[in-house]
């Protein structure tokens, strides 16, 4: 009995020293507590619920958070109201992520802390936007792009930002056709701004900048064909209208290629006091009355059309290798067509006569053909050679196997021609795209 009572008063007097203790501890909490220093009242309280389970502990532990919480939202608030966007951005993720790791204690978040994020995102996109628009006003492009990068990544639907954005491909672009344009490299500079203007054709003053340098970088062109007393006249009517044609198709915006038949109207008047070779005041005289800045003068200097009907030459043989076989006629052809011509053109100044570029560019078409060509089933088909003699009666094995193999190949050998026509036609298409690329050329480096 009397060992039973020492154990309960020692039980008491534990249990008492332990209430006493934990007295002392929230004590010691709210002290913290009151003094503002609300995290070491946290942290004690805390340990304190971790030990005892104590609603009062509890109950004080969510009143403390909920002051720190409160704390931290108003710090992002205040720091918003400085303008340190960024920092409030930092310190309202803070604040959130206290609330979410401490959402056991039944935290809340003020009803403006979506608003202020949203408001602070907004700012900073501001902020981002208007660098960029200073980096890009001084050429900085790189600067620009990461400006642009971090307006995005806070308002990503911002439009003045997206515009910037596309604006930024191709600014580099005006610039240089602007610096272009003060060397007075209006060429350089159109090749630009016809870039801008094809991305944005409302980007500034583009489209009068092309129009600007197009005016200053165009030179007239006409075209003349000197007679020639070798070549009919159609083909080189036909020559002229093809130039014509493939410099239209070049659509360099630079060229503008003034009628021909004027130029003709006015050639074949001087004509009758000049001769067929090439007279250069005579031609200068004429570029003159239409206008024209530069001319170019084209002749036909050697021609040869060459166009015999092809030579077929009947021929003997056997359906068979015997010599009893039945006899057949089949027939060799020979095709030896050609078309060559020599056209020299001159490109020259209109204004001092001088001869810019010169040329004799040669085209040259032959086509020789040698094949065979019978009406019925060749696979059987040996040819005779006059040569071989013999009793045609006798059933002989044919002795000429390399002439059979000879004949399959002129049998099968290739046979398409073409028709002088066609040679003219692809002579034109040669000729138009040759002196139009030098004038293409031309243009380009004028």
């Amino acid at each position: 009995m009397h060992t039973f009572l020492k154990y309960l008063l020692l039980s008491f007097v534990i249990a008492a020293f332990g209430c006493n203790m934990q007295k002392n501890a929230m004590m010691d909490a709210q002290k913290y507590a009151d003094s503002g220093l609300y995290q070491e009242a946290f942290n004690k309280y805390l340990s304190i619920y971790q030990e005892s389970k104590s609603t009062d502990a509890h109950i004080a532990l969510a009143s403390v958070a909920q002051t720190i919480s409160n704390k931290n939202f108003s710090e992002a608030q205040m720091l918003a109201g400085r303008g340190n966007y960024e920092s409030a951005i930092d310190a309202l993720d803070k604040a959130e992520a206290f609330v979410f790791e401490q959402q056991w204690l039944g935290l809340t978040m003020p009803f403006y802390a979506e608003s202020l994020r949203s408001d602070c995102r907004s700012n900073i996109a501001a902020q981002y936007y208007s660098k960029a628009e200073e980096a890009a006003r001084n050429d900085r492009y790189a600067d620009a792009k990461m400006y642009l990068e971090k307006v995005f990544r806070n308002q990503p639907n911002h439009e003045d930002a997206k515009y910037l954005q596309r604006v930024l491909s191709f600014l580099p672009t005006y610039k240089k056709g602007l610096k272009a344009m003060e060397l007075g490299l209006y060429r350089e500079a159109y090749l630009y701004f016809d870039v801008v203007a094809d991305k944005d054709a409302d980007f500034g003053d583009v489209l009068t900048l092309l129009k600007e340098c197009k005016d200053k970088a165009s030179f007239t062109l006409s075209y003349l064909t000197l007679p020639s007393l070798i070549a009919p006249e159609a083909l080189e009517q036909a020559i002229s209208t093809s130039v014509k044609q493939e410099i239209l198709a070049c659509k360099n915006p630079f060229i503008k290629l003034v009628s021909r038949d004027q130029l003709d109207l006015i050639i074949s008047e001087q004509q009758n006091a000049m001769s067929a070779s090439f007279d250069q005041n005579k031609i200068v005289e004429a570029g003159k009355l239409l206008g024209a800045e530069y001319i170019i003068v084209g002749e036909v200097i050697s021609f040869n059309n060459h166009q015999p009907e092809p030579q077929v030459v009947n021929k003997m043989g056997f359906l068979g290798k015997t010599r009893l076989a039945r006899k057949v006629q089949y027939q060799e052809v020979y095709v030896d067509n050609s078309f060559s011509i020599i056209y020299r053109y001159h490109l020259m100044d209109a204004e001092t006569g001088e001869v810019v570029a010169a040329e004799n560019i040669p085209f040259n078409y032959k086509n020789e053909l040698h094949y065979a060509q019978y009406s019925g089933d060749s696979s059987n088909l040996y040819p005779i050679d006059p040569s071989e003699t013999g009793d045609v009666f006798q059933d002989l094995i044919y002795p000429s196997e390399q002439g059979k193999r000879v004949l399959d190949e002129l049998l099968s050998a290739p046979r398409l021609r073409l028709t002088e026509a066609e040679q003219i036609t692809m002579f034109l298409e040669f000729i138009g795209h040759e002196i139009a690329d030098k004038v293409n050329e031309f243009a380009m480096t004028k």
